[in-house]
């Protein structure tokens, strides 16, 4: 006879259930094994035991009556849950394993799984048997219930196993869908779900849907790379063109997409009908400016560029006029057409340097210096920095000797030397051409402060060596000797040492000489 454990007391031990004698009393076996299960004093082979015993002695539905009668009993019903689907596990695992009964295992895995969503055997065995009676559908439900109570890690292979069941099976595309989203929502950087999500809203016509998936796909952590970024941006461009037949809309993700690939056909194409709508003209202009650059012609940079200055207002058509300038003149050789741009680019925005220096070089390459002082005389009294100031006050004077104002440009050079705001660039530039105003009066005491000046600015060494020789010569015909021996003393770490040294020995004897005759 089977042996019984003791009825009374905790503690029972794990060895109580032996199974050596014939199984009888059933039902009363199976509730004394939950009994002890619940005290955790039940063997974890004690089931297998149950199993053995019962197939040799030909028990098999006594004991799945007893499961059943327990399964139903008091003591089930005031079980923690934990322990009630374990048992329920087990009875599973007999109905499925030993008794035969598959659909009765998976009513009891159902249960257990209902009691316990997170117990993991029973949803491999229920994963098992529906897999078997291809159950597709149910699995598909049964895993995507168990995904909600799975660590976030583990949801998303199983939610990606219940939309493919669901796939499968056919049918259902909306809960496909709900699936799909959810995947996303947890791992949005998911290719294989967003491509299934965008045929899927294909299908039913939802094309709003598929802009908003990728959209987000663009905003995903981490980034798409450059290359999803590019067919991402060109799937949006294409639905908003295409299908939505609202290109407006698709005028940002235009901008990003010709700025990653300058030569996009259907961005390009977009663009081009936006260029004659008003209020998006100038965006859209820019954008085909920005790609021309980089892949088409000049004339259709200037082209653009056109189109986007008749859109802009305000400080940004400085730069735009700036743009080109530059281009008619490094790309088109259209130097009048430069100069006049960046004219009207300097009577915005004035505290550009580089445009200002470009602008007077094109000056003194057309000879239009008159123009050029005009223009900046107009600047000047709209510059608020100082140093902005000095610049451009050098700049004027420059363009004022070259346009024979030479009295005009005297004094406007002679304030730059003057202005203690000037910096380094404003003052080499102003020296330069009063240096030349001086050599034309042969002033040459104003020489020598200027090319003083010179010598303290002058970044380049072989040309400040060659102002430092003319000045000190020039000092010593004035017999200013001071002056003189400074300069050739700045000599003697340059080429010219050897003239220096000479130089500065006859300064210094002379020197020494009126010294001696006047002490007499």
């Amino acid at each position: 006879m089977q042996h019984q454990p003791p009825r009374g007391g905790t503690g029972q031990s794990a060895a109580a259930f032996s199974f050596e004698a014939k199984v009888e009393n059933e039902e009363s076996l199976v509730d004394a094994m939950l009994a002890s299960l619940a005290r955790s004093a039940l063997a974890p082979d004690a089931w297998d035991h149950l199993h053995e015993a019962a197939h040799r002695d030909d028990r098999l539905s006594e004991v799945a009556f007893a499961f059943e009668s327990v399964a139903q009993g008091k003591r089930l019903r005031t079980a923690q849950p934990a322990i009630a689907a374990e048992f329920l596990y087990q009875a599973g695992r007999f109905f499925g394993d030993v008794f035969g009964d598959e659909v009765g295992a998976v009513a009891y895995l159902e249960r257990a799984l209902a009691l316990a969503p997170g117990h993991a055997p029973a949803f491999a065995k229920l994963d098992e048997l529906l897999t078997k009676q291809k159950q597709t559908k149910k699995l598909a439900e049964i895993c995507s219930a168990a995904a909600q109570h799975r660590p976030r890690g583990e949801q998303v292979p199983l939610l990606r196993r219940a939309a493919e069941l669901l796939t499968e099976s056919g049918g259902l595309e909306d809960k496909v869908i709900e699936l799909l989203q959810s995947i996303l929502r947890l791992e949005p950087a998911d290719e294989d779900a967003r491509l299934r999500l965008d045929a899927l809203y294909v299908r039913a016509n939802r094309f709003r849907d598929v802009v908003r998936l990728n959209e987000q796909a663009l905003s995903a952590e981490p980034p798409p790379s450059d290359d999803a970024r590019r067919a991402l941006l060109a799937r949006i461009v294409e639905l908003y063109a295409d299908r939505l037949q609202e290109p407006e809309r698709a005028l940002p993700h235009v901008e990003q997409l010709l700025a990653l690939d300058p030569a996009h056909e259907g961005a390009r194409k977009v663009a081009q009908k936006l260029v004659v709508i008003k209020g998006l003209a100038g965006r859209a202009a820019a954008a085909l400016a920005t790609a021309c650059e980089a892949y088409g012609t000049p004339e259709d940079v200037v082209r653009y560029l056109t189109l986007e200055l008749d859109g802009t207002r305000g400080p940004k058509r400085a730069t735009l006029f700036g743009r080109l300038g530059r281009l008619k003149s490094e790309r088109l050789g259209d130097e009048a057409g430069a100069f006049d741009a960046f004219e009207q680019a300097l009577a915005i925005d004035a505290s550009d340097d580089d445009l200002r220096t470009r602008y007077g070089a094109l000056a003194a390459k057309l000879a239009r210096h008159a123009d050029a002082a005009k223009t900046l005389a107009r600047v000047l009294a709209t510059v608020r920095d100082p140093a902005v100031k000095a610049k451009t006050s050098a700049q004027l004077g420059d363009m004022l000797l070259r346009g024979g104002e030479v009295k005009r440009a005297k004094a406007t050079l002679a304030g730059v030397l003057a202005s203690p705001d000037a910096q380094p660039d404003a003052v080499l530039l102003a020296a330069n051409a009063l240096r030349e105003i001086h050599e034309r009066d042969k002033d040459t005491r104003s020489l020598c402060d200027v090319l003083e000046r010179i010598v303290g600015v002058e970044p380049d060494d072989e040309r400040r060596t060659r102002v430092d020789e003319e000045l000190a010569e020039t000092a010593a015909r004035l017999k200013e000797t001071p002056r003189a021996i400074a300069a050739y003393e700045r000599l003697l770490s340059t080429p010219a040492r050897g003239r220096a040294l000479e130089a500065l020995v006859a300064l210094t004897m002379w020197t020494i000489a009126f010294k001696l005759i006047i002490s007499l």
